[in-house]
């Protein structure tokens, strides 16, 4: 469903977060990664979205980046 909305409308935020729920709560962690970028790519996400990425980087093994990631959500 989330992902026929998107299909049209690629920056939908209300889909993507939708979608990025419907991953993390199914552990999909490489698909909630990417998510996650496309939601902060959209400039409208909220703080609390560079954090949730930054899990999913850690959850994917990918540490440095997700360093990266929690420092810009502390700033």
């Amino acid at each position: 469903k989330y992902e026929k909305i998107l299909h049209k409308n690629p920056t939908n935020l209300d889909a993507l977060n939708q979608l990025a729920i419907c991953y993390r709560l199914t552990n999909q962690s490489i698909l909630l990664e990417d998510t996650y970028k496309r939601i902060l790519k959209t400039g409208k996400a909220p703080a609390e979205q560079q954090y949730n990425y930054a899990l999913a980087l850690i959850a994917n093994g990918k540490y440095d980046e997700a360093k990266s990631n929690m420092q810009q959500y502390a700033d």
